[in-house]
């Protein structure tokens, strides 16, 4: 059962439901953090390379959030079940196929690189860190927490041994 807040804007903060899920799960297990962040690398090195940003049609950024969110769609139906996305017509298939159709894998690679700047960002002050967060007072909060406990393990990768941290989490009220 779909437990949490759906509101005007999709689910728990994301497009819908199947967006979401597919986050937290991807985020849940260290092996899939560890191979999102090398997709996200790779998306990044290939973007300059790719034919609509030598032909200026994208910026690089665009390119980039596309490939990623291509690598990312492929990750996923690598883990689903092939027998269930290949197999005979069935309603486990029609089903898990109308699934994927609905995770906005473009909002997810944006989050990716979202998340790969701010430790970018993190790297250029050494020994010290200030983590800041708001979220809408109809958000999860233990989704907050997860995403502020993987940005400060990325920090730490990067960083190594801080002096300081500072975390700030705020609840911002809906308008």
């Amino acid at each position: 059962m779909k437990q949490g807040t759906k509101d005007e804007q999709g689910y728990q903060g994301w497009t819908n439901y199947e967006t979401w899920v597919t986050k937290r799960w991807l985020d849940y297990e260290q092996w899939s953090c560890d191979h999102l962040r090398e997709l996200t690398k790779e998306a990044r090195e290939q973007a300059p390379k790719s034919s609509q940003v030598k032909e200026k049609r994208w910026t690089v950024d665009v390119a980039g959030g596309y490939l990623l969110a291509d690598m990312v769609r492929d990750l996923v139906e690598q883990l689903m079940d092939n027998d269930a996305i290949a197999g005979e017509a069935s309603l486990k298939t029609d089903l898990l196929g109308e699934a994927i159709e609905n995770i906005n894998f473009d909002e997810i690679a944006e989050n990716l690189l979202r998340e790969v700047k701010t430790t970018e960002n993190m790297c250029e002050f050494k020994g010290k860190a200030t983590f800041e967060w708001e979220f809408e007072s109809d958000l999860d909060v233990s989704d907050l927490i997860d995403y502020a406990i993987d940005n400060i393990r990325d920090a730490l990768e990067c960083l190594g041994e801080f002096k300081e941290i500072k975390v700030t989490i705020k609840k911002r009220r809906r308008k």
